[in-house]
């Protein structure tokens, strides 16, 4: 007995490329015995019925032109061909009975011209859901929408209304982190929000600009497990400081390492000419690579940093600040006594700055060739020499004092 399988269709369970098909029939032709001149007959042997066929067994047969199963008009795919109501289909008639049944999925191979084409072909040739597969896997449009990518794009042809539901969620993220970051993003950089009045509309992505940090919005829709830390990261790679939101984590972060820096006497040595000892440029910068979590840039390296060049800055203090010490610590009785010479609060001396009264501070610790600090009592005398030291009430009462003592040796 010779046995013929039929071939699986990509469309096989209602016509969806890609669904697993079941195997359908085989067809058994028997040999007339020798004995007799009887004709060759044929028997039809379901196997495996195809979708929505009863598996109570069964032949196929033409009744008038037109493929009859247990009495009814037959739909589905049989031997490689595919019938509606007992009629076989056209390719063109099978293309157009998927697109009405899958809406969705139809919409967006349709809008794909190469993908398209790919459909005609799976048709035609009845491919298998697993050479369907294959061959969409290996299309262009595939390889250039790779995982999350070619899911979001989908859902952007296949159903806009909620992908741009989605995207405004998604864009009201975006504005949120961006603002508790407090970096700043271009329009491009964060993406277009779509008006509520056009939720139906179409709008097209440009992936090699998300590629690049721009629609900052759609990477996030393209990468759906992202951490809101992950999409900080990438608003800071690609944005800039927003110099307006001073409560943002990036210049909290800033600050910390300007602080730190004065802790260590070197502010100066890092803030650029004309801040004013805010450190603007290198701090903010700092920062910003520190959230964008760029290789080398933390805490603990920052600290480093500023360690080995106050060690080398304070020669006289190096082996203090190497075993932990700050020089902040060690330049109290600097600071203490210039802030009360000249009736400042200690926290305007800003320790290791260019130019004011941190300057002078460090410069006393610095110590000459010979490695010797400058001793507190004559650096008192450096204070009092300051011409500001006169409106105080400190010299005020010194020079009154003064003039007592002399007019009581005098006698009078």
């Amino acid at each position: 007995m010779a046995t013929k399988k039929t071939a699986v269709s990509p469309l096989a369970n209602g016509g969806k490329p890609g669904a697993k098909a079941p195997q359908i029939t085989e067809t058994a032709t028997t040999p007339p015995a020798t004995t007799t001149a009887e004709p060759v007959t044929t028997e039809t042997k379901v196997v495996e019925p195809a979708a929505n066929i009863s598996t109570g067994g069964g032949t196929y047969e033409m009744v008038k032109g037109r493929l009859n199963y247990q009495g009814q008009d037959y739909s589905g795919e049989y031997q490689g061909k595919y019938y509606s109501q007992g009629k076989e289909l056209t390719p063109a008639e099978v293309k157009q009975q998927f697109l009405s049944q899958y809406a969705e999925q139809a919409k967006f191979i349709q809008s794909v011209p190469e993908l398209s084409n790919l459909l005609n072909q799976a048709i035609t040739n009845n491919w298998s859901p697993d050479e369907w597969a294959t061959r969409f896997a290996g299309s262009q449009w595939a390889l250039a929408h790779p995982g999350n990518i070619g899911l979001a794009e989908i859902q952007r042809i296949s159903t806009p209304e909620q992908y741009n539901l989605n995207y405004n969620q998604a864009y009201n993220k975006a504005s949120t982190l961006a603002s508790q970051l407090g970096i700043q993003l271009t329009p491009n950089q964060l993406g277009r929000k779509i008006d509520p009045s056009v939720i139906g509309e179409v709008q097209n992505v440009d992936q090699d600009a998300v590629n690049k940090g721009q629609d900052i919005t759609n990477w996030i829709l393209q990468n759906p497990n992202a951490s809101d830390q992950q999409i900080q990261q990438r608003m800071a790679q690609y944005g800039t400081l927003n110099p307006q939101a001073l409560g943002g984590t990036i210049k909290a972060q800033s600050n910390a390492l300007q602080t730190m820096a004065e802790q260590y006497g070197v502010l100066g040595q890092y803030a650029p000419a004309g801040t004013s000892g805010t450190g603007t440029n290198y701090f903010d910068q700092y920062a910003l690579k520190m959230a964008a979590g760029a290789t080398g840039y933390d805490q603990n390296t920052a600290e480093q940093q500023f360690r080995t060049a106050a060690m080398a800055t304070y020669k006289p203090y190096a082996e203090q600040i190497a075993n932990g010490a700050k020089v902040s610590d060690l330049a109290s009785p600097y600071i203490n006594t210039l802030s009360s010479l000249l009736e400042v609060d200690p926290s305007n001396i800003q320790l290791g700055s260019a130019t004011g009264y941190g300057a002078m501070v460090s410069k006393a610790m610095m110590g000459d060739a010979n490695g010797q600090t400058v001793n507190p009592y004559d650096f008192a005398s450096q204070v009092r020499s300051q011409p500001e030291w006169l409106n105080t009430q400190n010299a005020h009462q010194t020079i009154l004092g003064g003039v007592n003592t002399l007019i009581s040796k005098m006698g009078f």
